[in-house]
C-alpha cells in the first residue's frame, strides 16, 4: 500500500512541478503540459517496476503464464476496464460539452473558462492522491471481506480529502485573483475571470466526494456502479444545461457543471452502503 501511494505521489508531484516549470516558467504552453505528463508517467512506471521487483523478491513462488491468462480472470479484468473506460468517456463528454458551450459565448469566455478549469486540475492532483490511497486500502479490506476495515479506510481517506478540499477552496477565495494574473496577462480576461472565480473556488468542496468515492469503488472493483453513476450524472448535466444556460449564460454553464460534479458524488454515495454490506467479514 505504501509503495502504491508513493508511486502516485511521485507521479502527481512531478507532474505539477513540471507543469509549472514548462508552462509558466519556460512558456511552452500545451506542449509543456504534454511533456510534463509524459515525463511523470514514464518516471512513475519506472518507479513502480523497481518497487514491484523489490517487493517480489520477498514473496515465494514462480511466474506462471497459465495463471496470468486464466480465461475467467482475464474476462473479469476486461469487464472492469471496460466499465472504467466508458465512465471516463462519459466524463470527457461532459468536459467537451463545457468547452464547446463556453466557446459559443466568445473567445473571452472560452479563455476565462479554460483558466478557471486550471483551478480544478490543480485540485484534482491533491484529491486524486487520497482517491488512490482509498483504492489501495479499500481494495485490501474488500479482498479480505473485512467490513470494519473497509469503513475505517473510507473514513480515514475521506477526512483528509475533505480537509484538503476546504483548504483549496479557502486558498482560491483568497489568492484566486493572484493566480489568475499569473495565468494570463490580458486585462479583459483577468476581469472576466474574477467574475466567475467563486464557482472555481467552491468546486473543490463539491468535487471531493466524486474523487473520493471513485477511489473507493475502483478499489472494490465495483466499476459498474461507477459507469452507471457517471451516465446518470451526464444526463442530469444535460438537463441542467437546458434549464440554466438560457437565463444565466456562462454562470448557468458553471452552475450546471457544479451540479454534474455533485451528482457524480451523490450517485456513488447512495450505493456505498450496499458496497459496505457486501464486504462482510468471513465469520458474519
Amino acid at each position: 500500500m505504501r509503495a502504491a501511494l508513493l508511486v502516485q505521489i511521485a507521479m502527481n508531484g512531478v507532474n505539477i512541478i513540471l507543469d509549472l516549470w514548462f508552462v509558466l516558467g519556460l512558456g511552452w504552453g500545451v506542449a509543456g503540459v504534454a511533456w510534463a505528463t509524459l515525463i511523470s508517467e514514464v518516471g512513475a512506471a519506472g518507479l513502480a517496476v523497481y518497487l514491484a521487483a523489490r517487493y517480489a523478491r520477498a514473496i515465494s513462488g514462480r511466474w506462471s503464464w497459465g495463471s496470468a491468462f486464466n480465461r475467467l480472470a482475464f474476462a473479469r479484468m476486461l469487464k472492469v476496464n471496460g466499465d472504467i473506460f466508458l465512465r471516463s468517456m462519459f466524463l470527457q463528454a461532459a468536459l467537451i460539452v463545457f468547452t464547446s458551450v463556453g466557446a459559443r459565448s466568445g473567445d473571452s469566455v472560452l479563455a476565462t473558462n479554460a483558466i478557471l478549469l486550471h483551478f480544478h486540475v490543480f485540485t484534482a492532483y491533491a484529491l486524486d492522491a487520497f482517491a488512490n490511497a482509498a483504492e489501495v486500502l479499500v481494495g485490501q479490506a474488500y479482498g479480505e471481506r473485512n467490513r470494519s476495515r473497509l469503513r475505517a479506510a473510507f473514513l480515514a481517506t475521506g477526512r483528509w480529502a475533505v480537509l484538503f478540499s476546504i483548504v483549496f477552496s479557502l486558498f482560491f477565495l483568497g489568492a484566486g485573483g493572484w493566480i489568475i494574473d499569473l495565468l494570463t496577462g490580458i486585462p479583459e480576461i483577468r476581469m472576466l475571470a474574477r467574475d466567475y472565480l467563486l464557482w472555481a473556488a467552491l468546486l473543490p468542496i463539491v468535487s471531493v466526494w466524486s474523487f473520493h468515492l471513485d477511489g473507493v469503488f475502483i478499489g472494490a472493483t465495483r466499476t459498474a456502479e461507477m459507469r452507471n453513476g457517471m451516465l446518470i450524472s451526464l444526463l442530469f448535466y444535460a438537463v441542467s444545461l437546458a434549464i440554466l444556460l438560457p437565463p444565466m449564460g456562462n454562470h448557468g454553464l458553471w452552475a450546471a457543471f457544479m451540479l454534474f460534479t455533485a451528482a457524480r458524488g451523490l450517485t456513488l454515495a447512495v450505493r456505498y452502503p450496499a458496497l459496505e454490506r457486501s464486504a462482510e467479514t468471513q465469520n458474519v
